[in-house]
């Protein structure tokens, strides 16, 4: 999957426990981090890889919305 217009790369590490498949964040160099929980399968990973790139390209990291207003854009 790629996402024009941005630099991003995905780790994938074992998470301590399943509270959370994955998570981006944006490094001081304006590229992104996709970090992956690899206690999860593939199948379930690439279903919500989507949302975490929707925060990417909306910019989420440099706006001041409340959390619930960000992930409702996400979807």
């Amino acid at each position: 999957m790629l996402i024009e217009g941005r630099d991003y790369f995905v780790a994938v590490w074992c998470f301590p426990n399943y509270a959370s498949d994955m998570f981006v964040v944006q490094n001081p160099d304006g590229t992104f981090t996709l970090n992956l929980n690899s206690r999860f399968t593939r199948e379930q990973l690439l279903k919500n890889v989507p949302h975490e790139f929707r925060h990417m390209v909306l910019n989420h990291f440099q706006c001041e919305k409340c959390i619930a207003d960000i992930e409702r854009e996400a979807g």
